[in-house]
């Protein structure tokens, strides 16, 4: 029976976010479904001007979710049992954009949306790019990780390292973002663009790996 030792190497990353994703939370409640169809486009409209207007694109501005359901309340009835209704339907839609760290930038995309009625709610999250090559060096240092512990243990133990005979590898998805953070806009009316004083905290990340050395 041939000897074989397993180790696990870890790679470990601290990474500064480069990117902010701002998602805006649009929702409101109409009597008919049609009406909720026209006005949830309208206010992306509305939306979609006032960032406009700060340079950016219609491509910029992305809907990562749009739907309308219809939208039920329950009230007791005199006989003490409750009685369902419509109350009308609701749409939602949430329209993303990503802008590079830039706080002055981020305090004017507030200001622009908050001059519109359409009051969104505001999820920013502080995110870092190119997660490719980030996973790809974290592989490199886990291996690399597992191949210097594997040396330690065997010349602690006076045994000597065979070939490698396997190595197994399933990437762990980690967050490559911050928390989210929330803001009403209906809370951000003013005449002059916010000064955002935001600093994102560090993004840490890891992941693992297993080998297998024969024993010789």
């Amino acid at each position: 029976m041939e000897r074989i030792l397993k180790v696990t190497g870890r790679g470990k990353k601290v990474l500064h976010p480069n990117k902010i994703e701002i998602t805006l939370v649009l929702t409101q409640v109409f009597k008919e479904y049609s009406l909720a169809l026209v006005n949830a486009s309208n206010d992306v409209r509305k939306i979609k001007e006032s960032l406009t207007s700060l340079g950016f694109k219609d491509k910029d501005i992305k809907t990562s979710h749009f739907s309308i359901k219809a939208e039920y309340e329950s009230k007791r009835n005199l006989e003490g049992g409750f009685v369902t209704t419509l109350v009308g339907y609701r749409y939602n839609q949430n329209l993303n954009l990503k802008i590079n760290v830039d706080n002055e930038l981020l305090g004017k995309i507030i200001f622009m949306v908050g001059q519109t009625n359409v009051n969104p709610k505001i999820e920013i999250r502080y995110l870092v790019e190119d997660i490719e090559s980030i996973k790809n060096e974290l592989i490199e240092i886990a291996i690399k990780d597992g191949q210097n512990k594997a040396s330690l243990i065997a010349s602690a133990a006076s045994l000597m390292l065979g070939e490698i005979i396997n190595i197994d590898y399933s990437f762990q998805e980690d967050h490559f973002s911050s928390r989210t953070m929330e803001m009403d806009v209906a809370q951000f009316k003013s005449n002059k663009s916010y000064d955002i004083d935001l600093t994102p905290e560090d993004i840490e990340i890891s992941d693992s790996v297993n080998i297998t050395y024969i024993i010789k």
